[in-house]
């Protein structure tokens, strides 16, 4: 199936410009749409087309910044340490454009594209105030950390969340996300209509999801979990994309994921559950 997907997507392919966003089936925010329906909504786009549908739970692990091929290529180099990863599907996706954070990150929180939700890029000129606005701290470039979120938390995002849309489904809703943005503009409005608690250390953020998961189920409540995780972003940052510590940071990251949640998840539980790794976009080097 995967490798259909792949010619879909290739398709989009333009010369000079790269592979553009597969808005029609195969994106980001394609997943976000199946989401909705999974729970028995209307999505406001086509769904990505998983082989699964009427889960009570989801829980959707985004890792900023991990790319397909180098996440294929660590479970191909180590396939010998991987129990679960190997034996599951993988499904090939697009993000979104542009391919920022801040923008494709509210994709999956809105189920939008950047067109319908506003949010357009990592630094946008917003003439209401007359400033360069970092869209993630909601701040000028330069100091004044978070200064403008009075002026755009509640009135920047004019689309529903995806966890407000669950709610009038009944759905429960939780976020996780590092401890030191919790707090900032865009996880605010991205957290609208849900709870949000940070994590210090990867141990903590899965046994937080974990913990989480068994409550709703005991609850017997339908629910649906975003965890994020960002340090293969920092890490490719600062080094490139072909560094061998962003290769080991999302090696780290999977083999905390089969270690500390995925070997807790028993038969019982995975029947109603389903488990989504995926990214917000890939990343290459430029010069």
């Amino acid at each position: 199936m995967w490798e259909d997907i792949f010619k879909k997507i290739y398709e989009n392919k333009i010369e000079g410009l790269g592979i553009l966003p597969h808005y029609e089936e195969y994106s980001i925010l394609n997943i976000a749409n199946w989401i909705i329906e999974n729970f028995g909504g209307v999505p406001f786009y086509k769904s990505y087309p998983l082989p699964f549908k009427g889960k009570k739970h989801v829980v959707l692990f985004l890792v900023d910044a991990m790319s397909y091929n180098t996440f294929k290529l660590v479970l191909k180099e180590k396939k010998n340490e991987f129990k679960f990863l190997g034996r599951n599907q993988f499904f090939p996706a697009t993000s979104i454009f542009p391919s920022t954070t801040a923008n494709a990150i509210t994709t999956f929180m809105t189920a939008k594209p950047p067109a319908e939700h506003g949010i357009l890029g990592y630094i946008l000129f917003l003439k209401e105030l007359g400033a360069l606005v970092n869209m993630i701290e909601f701040s000028p470039l330069f100091g004044g950390k978070g200064i403008f979120e009075p002026y755009l938390v509640n009135d920047i995002l004019e689309v529903e969340t995806i966890n407000e849309v669950l709610g009038k489904l009944g759905v429960k809703t939780f976020t996780h996300t590092h401890s030191d943005i919790v707090g900032s503009g865009l996880s605010k409005i991205h957290n609208k209509g849900s709870n949000i608690k940070g994590y210090k250390s990867l141990v903590e953020m899965f046994g937080m999801v974990y913990d989480k998961l068994i409550d709703f189920i005991n609850k017997d409540e339908r629910s649906f979990q975003f965890s994020y995780y960002g340090y293969v972003d920092g890490i490719g940052h600062k080094y490139g994309a072909k560094d061998y510590k962003y290769k080991a940071q999302i090696y780290w990251f999977l083999k905390m994921l089969e270690n500390e949640f995925l070997e807790k998840i028993n038969d019982k539980i995975l029947k109603d559950t389903v488990i989504i790794i995926t990214a917000d976009h890939g990343m290459l080097e430029s010069h």
